[in-house]
């Protein structure tokens, strides 16, 4: 949760910054599901955006209330939409992953996906410098065709970033 973000949703203004700054100082106090069962109205999820609708009121209903304090409004709408784009994955045990566009650490994956494209990586290099797909196979007791995948999957996550 940032400054900015708490700005918009309260209209709050710089003159009052230190309240803001408070807040999210103290983030480690909030309980998400308070405020996802208290102040979200709605989620929608479409193909590639998550739009979340919330409470202004509530949430600053919440806030005061948690952190024991006043928090000094302009004039606000009730509610708010909070759109982000995202992509889906799939997990190593087949769940489905739901990664935000926005992502500020680009090696924050998975850790089956992290470890395979590391391995991904250092395979490759080890095969354009002359070992055989089938040598770094029997190595690491998997299958040809899996260390060809996870070469290929490493290019693809590279260059995604």
């Amino acid at each position: 949760m940032s400054e900015r973000l708490l700005s918009d949703i309260f209209n709050i203004d710089d003159d009052n910054s230190e309240t803001l700054s408070y807040i999210v100082k103290n983030t480690d106090v909030i309980d998400t599901n308070d405020i996802i069962k208290t102040c979200i109205n709605r989620i929608v999820i479409s193909v590639d955006q998550i739009n979340i609708t919330l409470s202004v009121s509530k949430l600053k209903s919440y806030f005061e209330t948690l952190f024991k304090m006043n928090i000094p409004t302009n004039a606000f709408q009730e509610t708010m939409t909070i759109e982000t784009s995202f992509k889906t994955q799939k997990s190593y045990k087949g769940a489905v992953v739901i990664k935000s566009d926005n992502i500020d650490d680009p090696l924050d994956l998975p850790p089956q996906q992290l470890k395979n494209l590391v391995r991904g990586v250092l395979w490759r290099d080890e095969h354009f410098n002359g070992l055989s797909m089938k040598a770094i196979a029997e190595r690491e007791g998997v299958s040809k065709a899996s260390v060809g995948q996870i070469i290929m999957r490493s290019f693809d996550t590279l260059m995604a970033m």
